[in-house]
């Protein structure tokens, strides 16, 4: 790949045609190969933080799931 011009994926889509779509691999030697990037992604977002924020959305499913089913609700954990 760090010799190569383009990568190509084959799959086939949903409606059973084959597609392929060709990756360019221009810069992938040097980004390979060079240091490692530090920045915090797109959004600076750390897993950690992403995890706390959709803490609340997993549990509306459980509360609603318990209150049909009889059971106390369990406590959950403060982040």
């Amino acid at each position: 790949m760090k010799s190569g011009q383009g990568l190509v994926v084959q799959a086939i889509n949903s409606t059973g045609q084959p597609i392929s779509l060709v990756l360019p691999l221009t810069d992938f030697a040097k980004a390979y190969d060079g240091p490692p990037d530090r920045s915090k992604g797109i959004r600076g977002v750390t897993e950690e933080a992403a995890g706390r924020a959709a803490a609340p959305r997993r549990r509306k499913p459980r509360k609603k799931l318990e209150q049909q089913q009889g059971q106390p609700q369990a406590q959950a954990p403060k982040q």
